[in-house]
């Protein structure tokens, strides 16, 4: 069994450019994360997957491995598909961990790996990671993917607005139903062939979710929750929050 992860990453972004290449605790933001894949236990390969020829310099320097892609992908998943269909033997799994994720960890990668091979019989297979909301601020926040699941941890839907939303009431909070989405997947090979045969549908079109497809296509994605707080980076001002996580995991394993 090949398990390969890509991590697409491209210069343009509304709102923040180039911050793959932006600096946290003085380290690129992009190779933090191919830091923290490095020490997965079940990684056969790791492929940075990018448009820009800085990044991909700054990667391949750094010892890792980088693939120029296309200007013209519209997701990262096409930018993803690029690189693993021109590939002579195609990996059974296929881990998208993206570029602005400085604070995911190995077991983090690690727990998706193993949800995958729990209900890899179960093809297509996708699986995603979830955590709790930091704050009701949190919660409320657009750039904030939230998810629902049934009873066997499937997810139910995934919105930008808080859901569900109870008529009578604000929701409480912290909402026991809601999680954060954390934007990392782990497909199988013919999950994402057949995603990439399919049009984006209404609801992606709405939410700008792209996993939203996979669900109108009725295909199951399984949520795995994990305990660490996890701060993806949308604009500049969320490397401040980031860099304050990492200091104090710096300081707890310090006192360890």
């Amino acid at each position: 069994m090949s398990i390969i992860a890509v991590i697409p990453a491209r210069k343009a972004s509304t709102r923040f450019p180039n911050k793959a290449l932006a600096l946290i605790l003085g380290q690129p933001m992009i190779l933090r994360v191919c830091e923290a894949l490095k020490n997965c236990k079940f990684l056969d390969q790791i492929i940075v997957a990018t448009d820009d020829e800085e990044i991909y310099q700054v990667v391949e320097k750094a010892g890792y491995q980088a693939q120029m892609t296309s200007l013209e992908h519209q997701s990262g998943t096409d930018r993803i598909w690029e690189v693993i269909s021109k590939m002579q033997t195609p990996p059974d799994c296929v881990i998208n961990v993206q570029g602005d994720e400085p604070l995911i960890m190995p077991q983090h990668i690690d727990s998706l790996v193993q949800l995958y091979q729990k209900y890899k019989s179960l093809k297509p297979f996708w699986g995603t990671l979830s955590q709790s909301f930091e704050s009701l601020e949190d919660f409320e926040s657009f750039d904030s993917v939230k998810v629902v699941k049934d009873r066997q941890g499937k997810a139910l839907y995934f919105s930008r607005y808080p859901i569900p939303m109870s008529r009578q009431k604000i929701m409480e909070f912290p909402s026991k139903k809601a999680y954060k989405h954390v934007g990392v997947y782990a497909y199988s090979f013919e999950a994402l062939q057949d995603f990439q045969k399919t049009a984006p549908g209404f609801l992606e079109k709405s939410e700008s979710l792209e996993q939203l497809r996979a669900l109108e296509m009725g295909v199951p994605i399984y949520v795995h929750q994990i305990q660490d707080q996890l701060h993806g980076v949308d604009r500049v001002e969320d490397i401040v929050k980031v860099e304050s996580i990492l200091n104090k995991r710096a300081d707890t394993h310090s006192v360890k």
